[in-house]
């Protein structure tokens, strides 16, 4: 069954917007009195009753699931976005899938992109949570320098994947990690040496995501897909 999002809910109703609205009505033609599936993007899940339309449906809320506990911990991808915004889209869109709960755009030494736009990545987001039949919505962050990301870490798992021969990494995959987990994904000129000692710093361990140098994008999949697995 088709999900949809809605993120406004008051007594007992969920309301979709215009676009929501637009797509349930008009191209899957549901009707007045069908039942349809809603999440609300903070872990709710819903199933409700189309009860009237006009520019918004509205939707009688007849059960209700909390679903954020299927989240044992928290994900945390932090990653400098490559030049080509196509390749973060499709990121974007896989590491929902996988299971992420937060999405921070950085700008590194080497960083090729200095400006990103996370409201052009929000639909790939709302996109994925619903087609991989999820209930939360990735927070997505917007774009800062390298060094302002470590302001306001809270994740006590913290990792960076590099290939540096002069600091020793361990393979990722090795890690029995289960605790909540930011990952930081370097551009594809790769962390300088500043930025590898300024994450060693701030108590990161540096981590392998395999004997292959990754694309940023698939860097970024492997790790999420990694830390996920380790959660199971």
């Amino acid at each position: 069954m088709q999900i949809f999002y809605s993120s406004q809910v008051e007594d007992g109703y969920l309301y979709l917007d215009e676009n929501e609205t637009h797509h349930c009505m008009r191209v899957l033609r549901k009707r007045t009195g069908d039942l349809i599936e809603v999440v609300d993007g903070k872990g709710n899940y819903f199933t409700g009753v189309i009860e009237e339309v006009s520019k918004r449906a509205m939707i009688r809320i007849e059960t209700q699931e909390d679903r954020s506990s299927f989240r044992k911990h928290r994900i945390h991808l932090a990653v400098a976005p490559t030049k080509n915004i196509d390749r973060m889209e499709w990121m974007t869109e896989k590491v929902t899938e996988i299971g992420v709960d937060e999405i921070s755009f950085i700008h590194c030494e080497n960083s090729e992109r200095k400006i990103l736009r996370p409201d052009r990545l929000s639909k790939k987001t709302l996109s994925a949570m619903k087609q991989s039949g999820q209930a939360v919505l990735p927070q997505l962050n917007e774009m800062k320098k390298y060094s302002g990301l470590f302001e306001n870490i809270t994740e006590k798992g913290r990792y960076i994947a590099h290939l540096d021969e002069h600091v020793e990494s361990i393979p990722m995959s090795n890690l029995a990690i289960k605790e909540d987990s930011i990952v930081l994904i370097g551009p594809e000129g790769g962390f300088s040496s500043a930025e590898v000692s300024m994450a060693l710093e701030n108590g990161f361990i540096p981590v392998t995501l395999g004997k292959t140098r990754l694309r940023t994008e698939t860097a970024a999949v492997v790790a999420c897909t990694i830390l996920n697995l380790s959660f199971v």
